[in-house]
């Protein structure tokens, strides 16, 4: 069936492979670790990438609230600036007066 010329190179790869087994098996199992395993390099950076958008986005908030707070303080303390806001915010006027909204068209016929 087999020559021994067949069986000397098989079992001389079969030496190789023993000799060299670790080299063999390093670059499986890191490949499963990164790409594969429960703990993958992708599995790890989802939520990462998660707690970095929901950090910016409490940073935003954070900035949000001082700059509101910082408006709500001005309006509060300064009595014209609180007419000024009233006036362009919601439309309020004083008995005599008659206030005129030119709304810009976009759109040309």
């Amino acid at each position: 069936m087999f020559e021994q010329k067949d069986i000397d190179k098989i079992s001389n790869v079969f030496s190789q492979i023993k000799k060299r087994k670790y080299w063999i098996i390093l670059p499986l199992f890191i490949a499963f670790i990164l790409y594969f395993s429960e703990h993958s390099i992708y599995n790890q950076q989802v939520p990462k990438n998660e707690l970095r958008r929901l950090k910016a986005k409490a940073q935003n908030y954070k900035d949000q609230i001082l700059e509101n707070a910082a408006k709500l303080n001005e309006l509060q303390t300064n009595k014209e600036n609180l007419e000024h806001f009233a006036r362009e915010e919601y439309y309020m006027k004083r008995k005599n007066e008659d206030i005129f909204i030119v709304v810009a068209s976009d759109t040309v016929k």
